[in-house]
């Protein structure tokens, strides 16, 4: 039903109003009440500000450590791709391209063609002017170039490069923080003396594992930094170095937040307690003056550091020490990924700050503050929120009880006004459903008991007509089986023989298919008695398979049956049995191959009954088809058999029968490897 949009009021809504108590609360609590716990909570505020330091502190070791773990999967992933990119034929023209790519710079490197390259979203080629020339070392740095410019990113940033070095002072180096670095290389460059290369080399690293970098600045990048270092081998032999580059003020940003307190240091140290950030000395670092009397002043302090965190089991908790005559807290955190150690250092002075001395003074303001403000709040809430929701509660809950014309009373004009009319709405709207759903209902429960009469009527019309039809078929039969012995003399013509031996087929194949009508319609009107007992079952199959004997010889199929030696019992119905496995056996035989093999089997099932499975060799069944497969009198149910003898009925009994054992019947198919049918009997209720 249409529902009319609410109008909104022009009046301060109940979310301004309760933003104005909190704004009155605030002013006349905060300024007092926080003067009087900062000043009484010295330690209190130095542990929050500790707390808070840690959190800050892991959020950015969390990330820093993530960026040091995407360098190393980064690179392996690179190192593998780079492989299967190598690994991959030449390609015509491919050396005539690249090299025509290629230009000198002002130190005659060759290097990318400026017409052509874009630093920021391109790797760069350098080849050093002695470097030894040949398609194998431009195909290599072609592919590389190609692949790092799609790879790499992906990964930079968050970390800042991405390179490949050559021992042949060659490189692959994509930096786009620095799009013109390659137009600044030089032939001098001591690359391969340098711990970008050195790192690979299998005598220093004989487990061709990653490694960092001490603190190096880079001559042409012109910066400083850390590198993460991979050896590159081809075919076993050492080709290079890959590697990624984290610049030491993107590092510094990381760990350095803009609300640092006054005084705060951070020293970030290598495994061998090499300084990455040092602190105040990180100038002198970054400067390679970090020697003489600053070297020994650094080396106490990082003395002075670690042995704060000597003997404690974790890095959790802030330590305080004494550093050059100062109290500080000092926090430690270690990089899994590279077993740095990072320390933050916050002198406590800054912590406290100057509180002031008024005790009496503040502790009487925020009593009497806070007794104003929770009277006020008390009575604002009550009369401006608590009373009116109460009011709309009521209604609720009558309407939930079954007051179905119920309504709230609406006669304000904020939120909970808007709450109250959006209510009624919704009343309305439930009420005017239950009305319809409840009619129609009605007119289903009707439909639903004309559909259960007409299925009982079919069931027992069929039933009657199967009874009737059986009697002069068995006459037929049996009058058929009498000529074609000619018990009472010969018929004259061989083809009268012929024909009766087809009238006796036709008629019991017609009678079957009555039968199996007949089992149906019992079935489905609910008269399908079972006497259940407990009964061994091999012999209840072997039986049914002697008569499913003569089908399968006239097919050219062979029976098999295996029992692996168990002798399963099961309560059932000794002829629902012999009906189930012979409407499988059957079944399996007509859609296996003259020459084929249907396979039973007799074994015990996971929940302590017994399974009967039925394999054939023939096509399987199509997926669309599976459905559908115990489906009666369904077009579908029919399609595997439109091939073969019958309509179909034999699995929708043998489902039906299984079924009223408590137990359940499984398909496993695939088109032109045959299918395996398994009874699946439950076990015996001592």
């Amino acid at each position: 039903m249409p529902r009319l949009p609410l109008a909104r009021s022009r009046s301060p809504t109940l979310s301004q109003r309760m933003l104005a108590i909190l704004t009155a609360s605030v002013v006349a609590v905060s300024a007092p009440a926080a003067l009087v716990f900062y000043f009484f909570t010295r330690d209190a505020s130095i542990a929050e500000a500790e707390q808070f330091a840690a959190t800050a502190t892991d959020r950015r070791i969390l990330g820093l450590n993530y960026t040091l773990h995407l360098a190393h999967t980064s690179l392996s992933r690179f190192d593998l791709m780079l492989r299967d990119n190598l690994a991959a034929p030449a390609t015509d023209q491919e050396v005539e391209r690249f090299t025509a790519g290629l230009e000198p710079n002002a130190a005659n490197v060759l290097v990318s063609r400026r017409s052509g390259f874009d630093g920021r979203t391109q790797a760069g080629v350098l080849l050093h002017p002695n470097a030894p020339k040949g398609d194998a070392l431009y195909r290599l740095h072609a592919r590389t170039q190609r692949l790092m410019t799609l790879y790499a990113g992906t990964v930079v940033p968050p970390l800042d490069s991405m390179w490949l070095l050559t021992r042949d002072r060659t490189g692959v180096i994509y930096a786009p923080r620095d799009p013109e670095f390659i137009y600044r290389a030089t032939a001098d460059e001591p690359y391969t003396e340098s711990e970008w290369l050195t790192l690979g080399d299998p005598a220093n690293n004989p487990d061709r594992r990653l490694r960092w970098t001490n603190v190096a600045f880079d001559p042409i990048l012109r910066t400083w930094m850390i590198s993460a270092v991979r050896p590159f081998d081809l075919n076993n032999v050492w080709l290079g170095t890959i590697g990624h580059d984290l610049f030491l003020d993107e590092l510094v940003r990381r760990l350095v937040g803009t609300d640092e307190l006054p005084g705060t240091q951070h020293f970030l140290l290598d495994a061998d307690g090499d300084p990455i950030i040092a602190g105040r000395w990180q100038e002198a670092l970054e400067a390679s003056q970090l020697t003489g009397d600053a070297r020994s002043a650094f080396n106490d302090t990082v003395h002075a550091l670690q042995a704060a965190f000597n003997g404690r089991t974790g890095d959790r908790g802030a330590v305080h020490a004494e550093l050059d005559g100062e109290t500080v807290s000092v926090l430690m955190r270690t990089l899994p990924e590279t077993g740095w150690h990072y320390y933050i250092v916050t002198p406590l002075s800054s912590i406290t700050g100057s509180a002031s001395k008024a005790l009496l003074l503040f502790g009487l303001t925020a009593a009497v503050a806070i007794v104003l403000v929770v009277a006020v709040t008390h009575l604002l809430v009550q009369r401006q929120i608590v009373r009116p929701i109460r009011r709309l509660a009521d209604a609720v809950r009558g309407f939930a009880a079954g007051d179905t014309e119920i309504r709230a009373k609406v006669d304000r004009a904020d939120d909970i006004g808007d709450l109250g009319q959006a209510f009624n709405a919704m009343a309305d709207y439930i009420a005017t459903s239950h009305r319809e759903l409840t009619q129609t209902q009605q007119e289903l429960q009707q439909r639903n008991a004309a559909l259960v009469e007409a299925n009982r009527t079919k069931s027992n019309f069929l039933a009657n007509m199967s009874h009737e039809l059986r009697t002069p078929l068995n006459a037929i039969i049996g009058f058929a089986e009498i000529l074609r012995h000619q018990m009472f003399g010969p018929l004259g013509n061989e083809r009268y023989t012929n024909y009766v031996d087809d009238i006796q087929r036709s008629g019991q194949h017609l009678l079957s298919l009555i039968n199996d009508i007949l089992d149906m319609s019992k079935i489905e009107a609910g008269r399908a008695a079972l006497k259940l007992e407990r009964q061994i079952l091999s012999p209840l199959i072997e039986r049914s398979i002697r008569m499913a004997q003569p089908i399968a010889e006239r097919r050219g199929v062979n029976l098999q049956f295996r029992a692996n030696g168990v002798d399963l019992s099961a309560s059932c119905d000794s002829r629902a049995i012999t009906q189930m496995v012979i409407n499988l056996v059957s079944n399996a035989v007509k859609f296996s191959p003259p020459g084929g093999t249907v396979e039973v089997r007799l074994e015990p099932s996971s929940l302590g009954g017994a399974k009967i499975s039925v394999t054939d060799g023939g096509p399987g069944i199509e997926e669309e088809v599976l459905p559908h497969l115990f489906e009666a009198y369904a077009h579908r149910a029919a399609m595997t058999t439109q091939r073969q003898d019958g309509v179909g009925l034999g699995l929708a009994i043998t489902k039906a029968l299984i079924e009223l054992h408590n137990g359940q019947i499984r398909v496993v198919t695939q088109p032109g490897h045959g299918t395996t049918m398994t009874l699946e009997l439950p076990p015996i209720v001592q």
